[in-house]
């Protein structure tokens, strides 16, 4: 049974949503907007499989590469926030069996329904606010070290 539990976990994990730029076809991924020099809004979309860990850690992990590409090695992180929103609909359904006995000159029958309700689907956003910054402060993130710890965490390369 722990086999079988440890087969679906992969599977779901596999249909994930995975690191790359938002596309309607990938059904998720990062978006950016740079609001003042080096100050990012960041978001990340999942689909119905992935974590709301992973689109908060897939954020981070954008603006940590933002501020990489600016040569500012840290980052200060704020307006973090995450949410799960409708993304579809699957309806409902029903099954009926019925079997019919004939004894002489009656019938006797009975029947059985199964229903099963329709599920609403979400899916999981994330975003954040990165300020790109050039040494450490109290608040600041070392944006390299996060960008190494999350690529290794979700086996991502370059």
């Amino acid at each position: 049974m722990k086999f079988l539990f440890g087969l679906m976990a992969i599977a779901l994990t596999a249909c994930a949503t995975n690191y790359g730029e938002y596309s309607f076809w990938s059904d998720g991924g990062f978006t950016e907007t740079e609001l003042q020099p080096n100050l990012f809004n960041v978001r990340f979309r999942g689909n119905e499989f992935t974590s709301i860990e992973r689109t908060s850690e897939f954020a981070m992990l954008r603006a940590s590469e933002l501020c990489i590409g600016r040569d500012l090695p840290f980052m200060e992180i704020f307006n973090v926030s995450d949410e799960e929103r409708v993304s579809g609909y699957v309806p409902g359904s029903s099954t009926t069996n019925a079997n019919a006995t004939l004894v002489g000159n009656s019938v006797f029958a009975n029947s059985s329904t199964i229903y099963n309700p329709g599920t609403t689907l979400f899916s999981p956003e994330s975003g954040l606010t990165a300020q790109c910054i050039p040494s450490e402060s109290e608040t600041s993130w070392d944006a390299r070290f996060l960008e190494n710890s999350l690529k290794t965490k979700y086996d991502i390369s370059e």
